[in-house]
Formats: C-alpha cells, structure tokens, sequence
C-alpha cells in the first residue's frame, strides 16, 4: 500500500466546509454559547476538520500529533483512527450488494466503518432515516459486526427492523423508500416508528448504546490489529 499523501475525496471537503462555516458562526457568537459547545467547536472538531482538510503532509502531520495529545472527549479512539487512516471503503456497498474486493482496506474494518456511520444516522433520525438514506444499504453488515462485537441485543434489534422490508432485504435505496413510505401511511406517521425502537427505549437509552459500541470498537481494534496509535495501519506489525 502506497504511502503517498492522497487528498480528502471532494464529498468530504464539502461536509468540512459546511462544518468550517458553522465553526465560523460559533466564533461569532462564542459569548452567548455554552462551555460544553466552547470545547466542542474549539478542540476535538476543529483538529478533526483540521486533519481531513489539510493542504500538504506536513500540516496534517503536525495536528495528527496535536490530537494524539489531546484527551478523548467527543471522539473515541477508533473513530479517530478512521479518520487519520482516511477509511471511507464505501464503493463496496451498491444496490447490488456488498463487495469487499472494491477496496484494499480488509473487509472486518469495512464493517466496523459501515456500523459506525450507520448508528450515527440511526441516532440522529431513528431507523426510519437510516433506511431512508444510502446508510440503511450496511444493515446485513451492521448485524454481523454488532453480534461480533458481542452486541447481540442490537443485532437482534438491526435483524427485526430489516425484516419490515422483506426477504432478501433491498439494497436498494429506492425500494427501501417505498416500503417505508407504505409503513408511514398506514400509521399516519410522518416518520414511521419502528416497533423495535420502543422497545429499545425500555432496555437502554441509545447514549448508552452508542457508549457500549464506542467501548467495543476501541477494544476490537487493539485485539485484532494492535492498533493504539493513530498513525499505525492494519498491516503494520504489532507492537
């Protein structure tokens, strides 16, 4: 694997940009904002953004070791580690299916990436905007990385939401719209709740969720790959 510096793919500049304009806002009015939201758009973030917008190796090598000293507070260790290593292997997910041949990166990190991004959009909308979106295509992935990570109970959770959209589930994100526009109409509901979500809701709080995945993650990568610390890659031997 070739070690030459490659630019952030142009889909991520513009995310980070929007993010920057936000950054910019904040400065604005950073009298009127929270200490906690302070720390946020001051620390973690801006490093983060910092790293994936860098202009030249050399900039990106000194905020790398910046966040490295940084205290994890919004980050965890792996999320980080995507990040830093630039693991984006989503070209393997198409309405097809899953391919892992379609990226270099080994196919178990493949599927730690997918089941990240898909349980943010699962926490920012419910499971009704994740299947809405081009995330809902990782589900049969996301179920085999969480019941890896011993997180059988949101696997089993992941396995009943897909079995709304039938047998073999579609991954495609228009058909899977179309079942969901059929669920939000025979409920009335202008985002269809999913049964699983209120029972889940009993059980445990999705910030806890979230917390046991990060734990789990963070733990997974330093088993299988010994990674811990930012600039190791997967194929490096371990330490």
């Amino acid at each position: 694997m070739s070690n030459q510096y490659r630019p952030i793919p142009s889909h991520v500049i513009v995310i980070g940009g929007l993010a920057l304009i936000l950054i910019a806002f904040y400065q604005q009015q950073q009298r009127n904002v929270p200490v906690e939201v302070q720390k946020y758009f001051e620390g973690e973030l801006k490093l983060v953004l910092g790293i994936q917008m860098a202009k030249s190796p050399e900039e990106r090598d000194r905020l790398i070791t910046q966040l490295e000293a940084m205290p994890i507070e919004i980050y965890p260790f792996f999320h980080r580690w995507l990040i830093v290593q630039k693991i984006s292997p989503f070209e393997c997910w198409t309405d097809a299916g899953y391919d892992p041949s379609q990226s270099e990166i080994p196919r178990d990190i493949q599927l730690l990436a997918a089941t990240y991004y898909g349980m943010n959009d699962i926490g920012n909308g419910g499971y009704d905007q994740f299947f809405s979106n081009s995330t809902g295509v990782f589900a049969p992935e996301m179920v085999e990385w969480l019941e890896r990570a011993d997180m059988k109970q949101s696997a089993e959770g992941m396995r009943r939401a897909m079995a709304l959209f039938g047998s073999p589930f579609p991954r495609s994100q228009e058909e899977r719209r179309k079942v969901l526009d059929r669920l939000r109409k025979e409920t009335g509901e202008s985002s269809y709740t999913f049964p699983i979500e209120k029972e889940e809701e009993k059980r445990i709080s999705w910030e806890e969720e979230v917390k046991i995945f990060e734990k789990n993650a963070d733990r997974w990568l330093q088993e299988k790959y010994g990674i811990t610390k930012l600039r190791q890659k997967w194929n490096d031997p371990k330490e």
